[in-house]
């Protein structure tokens, strides 16, 4: 799932298949375990973007 949410982060296609199945884990987590993973795979996003200026 956190591939999920990176995959989002950095701007990547996602299709209804991965929708339907993040949705499924969704539904057995707390809220701040999903603030958690998005804001994990924000901040994971950000520092891929600052490497990839450096180069």
């Amino acid at each position: 799932m956190r591939r999920l949410f990176f995959a989002h982060a950095i701007g990547a296609k996602i299709d209804a298949d991965d929708v339907a199945y993040c949705a499924k884990l969704l539904d057995d987590l707390p809220f701040e375990a999903i603030r958690d993973l998005a804001g994990d795979a924000q901040a994971q996003a950000r520092r891929i973007q600052r490497r990839a200026s450096l180069v």
